[in-house]
């Protein structure tokens, strides 16, 4: 590799991951999974609120990628698309902090529609950019060590997000409702401005493109004979389908907590921790299976420990027990992290990562839904119940995972990529 290459490569590699550690730190001051469904809750949200608020997030990010990416897959240059949606993604935030610390001690569950509401704005806007951001990556980051950055992103994320999580404990203990979230959510935006900051250092070079007449064209002549032509990312899209299906309980898992432990909100802070503690210890580990052996190792270790964390939901004897939970939702966090983010590419070629990105995400949509579903069902079959559910994708996880095949076995596979 040419000198002034290797630097470009180092630069870039620095650059991603200082986007994901800082992205990462403010993620944990109000992840969706934990802070900002104890504060929906708080503000007396039921169950369908709290199981709304992953799913609105989640259904935002992933629906308007499929819209995007005949767009993007046209562009050149995907940096100043990824810039510009960027900084819209992360404004919403900043509206939350601002309604908190106005509406002050009279706050009442009349907020809960414009915070949601916000939410919403900010994950469609993420949703809108996302296919130029993993072309961006995929462009400027070589195949051989995107499962490591990726990783690292997490790992190095989780150390700040460990400190973020006792600092969202301090405020929330200390502060006053609701000003301690909007002091989180102010905070959020800080760090996640600073990691848009660093996305403007990495360099890029013109990607190939391809265009489309119109969007009938492109879904007749392209997505469709994706979808009927190749049977393995079929493959993956099942596969993945099952893995955000075991997800029906992570928006309840802070909640029941809470409930069954009699424990105070500040307690989401110390669950924050706990969770980035557990993306930091299997962050690397995960990384390094990727690029070494292919993303198949880490789908089925992600089916067993869903079936753990399901079991520990139900059995924990203590609160301290408990906080396994969260090690466990942490890792497999980071698995979908890196195996979500990088396996869709290696299924195609650069030209088309927009369109195998968004349709690994969009097309399957629908299931992000599940945590409403969750919410539905709670009622009727209680926390436990659906912890159980959740335990059994795991299982399908297992049992369909081992017959995956890896696209790196494929013949048409690009090891350049």
């Amino acid at each position: 590799m040419h000198i002034g290459r290797k630097r470009s490569v180092r630069r870039n590699f620095i650059f991603h991951l200082l986007d994901g550690v800082f992205f990462m730190a403010g993620l944990s001051l109000t992840s969706s999974e934990i802070v900002t469904s104890v504060l929906i809750h708080r503000l007396g949200g039921g169950a369908m609120a709290v199981g709304g608020v992953f799913a609105l997030f989640e259904l935002g990010y992933n629906i308007p990628q499929l819209i995007a990416a005949p767009f993007v897959e046209g562009v050149r240059r995907k940096k100043t698309w990824v810039l510009i949606g960027g900084f819209l993604q992360r404004v919403p935030w900043l509206a939350v902090a601002w309604l908190l610390m106005v509406r002050g001690p009279t706050i009442d569950s009349s907020a809960i529609a414009p915070i949601l509401t916000l939410i919403g704005i900010a994950a469609f806007t993420a949703g809108f950019c996302m296919p130029a951001w993993h072309a961006f990556l995929a462009g400027t980051v070589p195949l051989r060590t995107r499962g490591r950055l990726l990783a690292l992103r997490q790992a190095f994320g989780g150390v700040i997000g460990i400190v973020s999580g006792l600092i969202a404990a301090y405020i929330l203990k200390q502060l006053l409702f609701p000003h301690n979230f909007a002091i989180l959510f102010g905070l959020t935006f800080l760090f996640w401005m600073i990691s848009w900051a660093t996305l403007a250092f990495v360099t890029e070079e013109d990607h190939q493109t391809r265009t489309h007449r119109d969007f009938k064209a492109y879904f007749q002549d392209h997505i469709l004979v994706i979808l009927t032509g190749d049977r393995w990312f079929r493959q993956y899209l099942l596969i993945k389908a099952i893995m955000l299906a075991s997800m029906i309980s992570f928006g309840f898992f802070a909640v029941h907590g809470v409930e069954r432990f009699e424990s105070g909100t500040d307690v989401a802070g110390l669950f924050t921790s706990i969770y980035m503690i557990g993306q930091i210890a299997s962050a690397y580990l995960f990384g390094y299976l990727a690029d070494r052996f292919g993303h198949k190792v880490n789908i089925l270790i992600f089916g067993v420990l869903t079936l753990i964390q399901a079991a520990v939901a139900i059995l924990a004897p203590s609160l301290t027990f408990y906080g396994l939970v969260f090690i466990l939702m942490g890792a497999n966090r980071c698995i979908q992290a890196i195996t979500f983010n990088a396996m869709p590419m290696e299924y195609c070629t650069s030209s088309e990562r927009p369109t195998y990105f968004a349709l690994s995400n969009s097309l399957l949509s629908p299931l992000l839904l599940i945590g409403v579903l969750g919410g539905l069902l709670t009622p009727a079959i209680g926390y436990h119940g659906l912890f159980l559910i959740s335990g059994v994708f795991g299982v399908l996880v297992l049992l369909i995972g081992t017959r995956l095949k890896d696209p790196r076995s494929l013949p048409n596979f690009d090891p350049i990529g």
